[in-house]
């Protein structure tokens, strides 16, 4: 099925915490290779997780600098600091130099994450080959697909899994607040299909549909 076509309601009471480990998870994406940029998402456990993966990326040369994408999000506690300014300033700290740095300070979510970082390079006139997307396990799914409705094909696009011990593949299902993230997850997901903020995905059978199959026959 597709994950457009899956209803809020099924996903919030029907789906198993394995059928929501499939919408959020699944997906075959390209190992790491070398990229001009990588892109740091603000949001859950961007300090240390997300910022400590991009500077080891970039430490090892896998990617050639750091675009820092964030602002004062819908969750934000704190909100007169941008999320991206939080990030260099600890990249600063461990000696990043300011060259290899970009930042923008406005976006608020997901999808101006990735219209900022467009903006961002239309606006220097950059043309890109090649980006690695450093952000959460839950996470990557979601900005991956989105940044393909917007590039297509012709742009390399890599992936960066960082992992926190809350919300992680293996070890969401632990929690209270794990298990929150990853429904709020799939409820993004199925929400950015419904409007074509990303590429309609083919979703492998889930048990809820499987058993109402059942039921009809």
């Amino acid at each position: 099925m597709k994950l457009s076509k899956l209803k809020y309601f099924d996903i919030l009471f029907k789906a198993s915490k394995e059928d929501l480990e499939k919408i959020v998870f699944e997906g075959d994406y390209p190992d790491i290779k070398v990229a001009q940029y990588g892109i740091v998402f603000g949001g859950i456990g961007m300090i240390p997780y997300r910022v400590d993966a991009a500077l080891k990326l970039y430490r090892e040369g896998l990617i050639k600098k750091i675009f820092l994408s964030g602002g004062v999000g819908y969750l934000n506690l704190n909100r007169l600091t941008p999320e991206s300014y939080k990030m260099y300033d600890y990249l600063k700290q461990k000696g990043i130099k300011d060259e290899d740095i970009i930042i923008e300070n406005k976006s608020r979510n997901t999808i101006e994450n990735i219209e900022q970082f467009l903006k961002t390079l239309k606006k220097d006139n950059i043309k890109v080959k090649s980006l690695t997307l450093i952000t959460s396990d839950f996470h990557l799914k979601r900005c991956i697909e989105t940044l393909r409705k917007y590039l297509g094909d012709d742009t390399n696009i890599y992936g960066k899994r960082c992992y926190d011990s809350l919300t992680d593949k293996d070890v969401w299902k632990n929690t209270f607040k794990g298990r929150r993230i990853i429904l709020r997850e799939a409820l993004l997901l199925c929400y950015y299909a419904k409007h074509s903020y990303l590429k309609d995905l083919d979703i492998s059978s889930l048990s809820y549909l499987e058993k109402e199959k059942g039921l009809k026959k």
